[in-house]
This record gives structure tokens, C-alpha cells and sequence, in this order.
């Protein structure tokens, strides 16, 4: 579906392009089909801040546009409309076409009027997905869209209270007037990325503790935090981070934060802890079946907190509300993007060697003890049957010498592995506070960079 604009040939995707901005980062390929069956390629133009559509400017215009009506969708109460029932199963897309009238309206979002019609089917029938799976579609009798199915786009800070709510026969002018000002209503963070790029998070630079119950009345922040159920303390602060530069202190708890452009505070809520129980005296026991089921030992850098603050946008202000000795007070930040994180760090794949290795990232180095300047890689993953698995070495193990020399990035390993000319390979591993020299036989030059050897972050779709 194209606007009324054939120059710019922009097509807004309505009703599945309700894309967060995690998802919307890895968009990497657009294809926009006409009602005959042709395609045209289409590159990304942008996201609608507040409606669940994107929008992609076709490479090659497509016959048979429709035209978004203006005007007001009062009009066209009780007037003959046409209407295409659209289903999706699977990779086939099926229409069934009739008439149908706008009955009534309901008043919802900015009091726009939202149409339904006499076939909407029981329970009101404004929302697709609970009376059926059928995707509707409303059309003036001159073709122009009357109504289209699309989902109101939520701000980050109510999406957990009004939850998924499905598509809404939304009215073309109401869109129309979104599309007649980008400037205003496009946003910003919510775009596709380089695959370098996709991982970036918000950072504070502190480490959490989820409050409980028993925190929540030992601190007396009982009535702040739910009893319990929203707040965290800070159990450390790196340095030169956005916290150590507000002035946070270890103990302080922070409670909410209100973020600019947003309807209601992002209360701090947060998940258990991770890495507990990491079974490092039983490692050696593990099977290798089950190394990609290992979880990592730290805490996940990607929490609801740092998530949240992503999808608000990088650069945006916000105020904290911090409990401190007893006082209520508040710190100044900006949404700052973080350094490289484990699922962020870069990483190099040794096929001869079946070992892939990642750079060591700041709370990886926190979980290690590692200083800034300490040499080391981390291993990320051993293939089955590998000449790494068969000399023993296992996932989050770090990888400190070859050959007597130095690594400090996956750069410094991957010369190491694949410019050897001794035939062996002589790794010095540590584990936690134990260390050890590893033997391996090396091919020399073949091994070769992985760009995604072991997977992406938990919950990301495939991207090759």
C-alpha cells in the first residue's frame, strides 16, 4: 500500500510491523507484494512512534496503489464499503472480498474514533484476533483505504500494563496524519543496524540486587517498592560509568526513574540473580552434549532495566529516584550506550581447532577478577569431537598464553593459532584460580574468523 505521494513510492507496513526496536534491528531485506502477485524490493524509511507499522520505500513502483482517504471516518457511517478479508497460513496469503457498513465507533486513544462494522463478528469487533483470524480491511467504493488493521505502538513504560493488545481497525485518515509529518512522528531508535550494532544496551554502570520482601522492611522502603516487588540496590559501580558520575554510592537503592517523553516512571524491576549454582568443581564432569546448555556464570548485562532503557532511545534524559540513609533524592542521567558486552564482544572461530574464543568484556572481567590490562580471552564454545574437546577444555574457560605469548584479543589469538609452525599449540588455561597448560596440534593457516559462530543473544532470531 503506497501514500498518495508516487515520487517517494513509501509504503507503510500495517498490522505484523509491530516491531520493537530488538527485532527491528535485524531487519535486513523488505519485499512488498500488490494484489496481483508482482513484488518490488523496498528499503527501510523509518518506524511510526505511535502506530505498529513501519515504512519502505519501494524500489520499483507497484500497480494498483490505494490511496489512504482523509476527511473525517464519520462520513462513511452506514455508507456501502467494500471489505477484504485477508488470512495469512503460512507463506500463503489468502482474500476474501465482500461489503460491509461502518455501525459505530468507539472512542479510544487521543479520542480518535475507531470504527466497526456490522460483521465484526462478537465482542465488539474493533480488535482482530479474538472474534477471528482474519485481517480486515475497509475500501470506499472508489478503492481509496477507509480503515486498515494496525496496533497502537505503546510507550516502553505501560507496555507491560496494557500488554499485547492486537490489531485495531484504525481509520486511514488518522494515519494519513501521522504520515503527513515524519519529522514528529517517526522514531528515531527504532531502526535496523549493523550486526555489530544490533547488541548495544543502555548502561548505568552499576550492579544490581533484586529487592525482596525482607530488603524491602530492612531498609524501610517498604511502601517505595511494592514491599518488595520493584527497587535495587547497588552492590558495585564501575568506573568513569554514568553511575560513578551522578554521584551513586554503593547501598543506594534505586526505586523508578522518570524518563523524558514517557507517560508514567520505569520502575526498577529486575530479575534473580545469574550464575548461581555454575557447577565449576563438576565442569570436568559435564558432557559435551550439554555445553551449550551451560549458562553463564555473571549475571546477563541485557536485564528489563537496561532493555527498557534501550528501547527508550540513546540520549534521552531521565531523573532517578534514588533511597539513600533514609532520604528520598535524585540523580540527573542521560540513556548512555554501554561498552561491548559478552553477547557484544567480539569473537574469532578456529574450525582446526573447534574452539571459539570472544574478547573479555567488562563484567566478565568483574566475575574473573581480571584487571583492565591483564591479558586473556574467553572461551565462548567447544564443537563436539573437536581437538579442543578432546584436550579438555571447556566454555568460560579463559585462554591467557600461546605459546608462551600473550593474548589479549581474538585478534592476538587468531595469529597465534593460525600462524604456528611448530605443530603444537601450547595453551595456558585458567579456570577460575586454577591453571593448567593445554596441548594441541595445529594445522597452521586453516583456521578462519566466524562472523556468528556460536549463536546470537538468548530470544534473537537467526539473522544468516
Amino acid at each position: 500500500m503506497e501514500r498518495d505521494r508516487h515520487p517517494d513510492r513509501r509504503c507503510p507496513r500495517a498490522g505484523s510491523g509491530n516491531l520493537k526496536p530488538k527485532v527491528t534491528a535485524r531487519l535486513e531485506h523488505i519485499t512488498v507484494f500488490s494484489g496481483d502477485g508482482a513484488k518490488s524490493n523496498a528499503t527501510f524509511d523509518g518506524t511510526l512512534s505511535d502506530y505498529g507499522c513501519f515504512l519502505a520505500k519501494l524500489d520499483q513502483p507497484l500497480k494498483g496503489k490505494a490511496v489512504l482517504r482523509t476527511g473525517s471516518i464519520l462520513d462513511f457511517r452506514d455508507q456501502l464499503l467494500l471489505k477484504a478479508e485477508v488470512e495469512i497460513q503460512g507463506e500463503n496469503r489468502i482474500a476474501y472480498y465482500n461489503r460491509d457498513r461502518i455501525t459505530y465507533y468507539h472512542t479510544g486513544w487521543k479520542r480518535n474514533m475507531y470504527p466497526a462494522t456490522s460483521a465484526a463478528g462478537e465482542g465488539g469487533g474493533s480488535r482482530y484476533g479474538s472474534g477471528g483470524s482474519a485481517i480486515k480491511f475497509l475500501f470506499a467504493t472508489d478503492g481509496g483505504v477507509v480503515a486498515l488493521p494496525i496496533e497502537r505502538r505503546q510507550k516502553v513504560t505501560v507496555e507491560s500494563q496494557y500488554g499485547e493488545s492486537g490489531p485495531i481497525m484504525t481509520s486511514a485518515m488518522q494515519l494519513s496524519a501521522a504520515l503527513a509529518d515524519l519529522k514528529v512522528n517517526v522514531d528515531a531508535d527504532n531502526v535496523p543496524l549493523t550486526e555489530d550494532e544490533e547488541n548495544r544496551l543502555a548502561w548505568l554502570g552499576v550492579e544490581l540486587q533484586p529487592m525482596d520482601t525482607e530488603l524491602a522492611r530492612a531498609n524501610n522502603v517498604s511502601s517505595q517498592t511494592n514491599d518488595g516487588q520493584t527497587g535495587a540496590i547497588v552492590t558495585y559501580i564501575y568506573p568513569n560509568s554514568p553511575a560513578s558520575e551522578a554521584g551513586i554510592e554503593m547501598g543506594d537503592i534505586i526505586l523508578r526513574m522518570h524518563v523524558e517523553g514517557q507517560p508514567k516512571p520505569l520502575e526498577v524491576s529486575l530479575e534473580g540473580f545469574g550464575g548461581e549454582g555454575f557447577p565449576w568443581q563438576y565442569l570436568d564432569r559435564v558432557p559435551e552434549d550439554y555445553f551449550e546448555r551451560l549458562p553463564k556464570p555473571w549475571g546477563s548485562a541485557e536485564t528489563s532495566l537496561t532493555r527498557a532503557l534501550t528501547d527508550v532511545g540513546f540520549g534521552k534524559a531521565f531523573t532517578a529516584e534514588v533511597f539513600r540513609n533514609g532520604q528520598l533524592i535524585t540523580k540527573q542521567f542521560k540513556v548512555t550506550q554501554g561498552p561491548a558486552h559478552y553477547d557484544a564482544a567480539k569473537r574469532f572461530k578456529s574450525e582446526d581447532l573447534g574452539i571459539t574464543v570472544r574478547d573479555l568484556t567488562y563484567e566478565v572481567r568483574r566475575y574473573f577478577q581480571i584487571k583492565e590490562n591483564d591479558p586473556g580471552v574467553i572461551i565462548s564454545k567447544i564443537e563436539k569431537g573437536s581437538k579442543a574437546a578432546v584436550a579438555g577444555l571447556k566454555p568460560y574457560e579463559i585462554v591467557l598464553n600461546v605459546n608462551d605469548t600473550p593474548i589479549r584479543t581474538t585478534q592476538d589469538f587468531e595469529k597465534a593459532v593460525t600462524t604456528s609452525t611448530a605443530g603444537e599449540l601450547r595453551l595456558s588455561i585458567k579456570r577460575m584460580t586454577e591453571g593448567r597448560i593445554v596441548k594441541l596440534k595445529s594445522a597452521g593457516g586453516k583456521s578462519e574468523p566466524a562472523a556468528k559462530p556460536d549463536g546470537e543473544p538468548e530470544g534473537a532470531p537467526d539473522r544468516d
